[in-house]
């Protein structure tokens, strides 16, 4: 109920904020549909579905930069149980490269060894006590949709999912 509510308007925030109004599009219509049928608070559903329109706006509207992907993998028994031996993949901020990103993940984990390869580590870096960080550049893999290479679909829409 109101703790999902909360939840999903904070979400719809976050997502705002970084120009992934696709995702927040997902989020809103989840609480229009809860306002028109769960709760039937019409005034809370117009200003969502305000909102919604916006985001919609926006895809069409604003310029937006093609986000930069990180892959960093935390090896060894130093870090945290949840961190051990996994690989997490990042999406930069807005015209964020390699180099700070890869400053702000070794700040976060202060000691911890920045590995210089992207081979997998072997049992003496996955078992060690220590803590290796091993961070690249990835670049995401497009699915493919036909009905996008439509003329009539607005640019924007096309290049972000492509």
């Amino acid at each position: 109920g109101e703790r999902k509510e909360a939840l999903c308007w904070d979400i719809l925030s976050y997502f705002d904020k970084a120009k992934l109004w696709e995702h927040a599009i997902n989020i809103s219509t989840e609480l229009a549909d809860w306002y028109r049928q769960e709760s039937y608070d019409y005034k809370k559903m117009n200003t969502i579905l305000l909102m919604e329109a916006q985001f919609y706006e926006n895809i069409v509207t604003e310029l937006r930069m093609i986000p930069e992907y990180f892959r960093v993998g935390y090896y060894g028994h130093g870090f945290r149980p949840f961190l051990r031996n996994r690989v997490f993949v990042y999406r930069g901020e807005e015209y964020e490269k390699l180099g700070p990103f890869s400053e702000n993940i070794r700040a976060e984990n202060p000691g911890a060894a920045t590995m210089t390869t992207n081979t997998p580590p072997g049992e003496d870096i996955r078992l060690s006590d220590g803590r290796h960080l091993q961070i690249c550049t990835v670049k995401p893999i497009p699915e493919d949709r036909p009905l996008l290479n439509r003329i009539d679909i607005h640019e924007r829409i096309r290049g972000y999912y492509q």
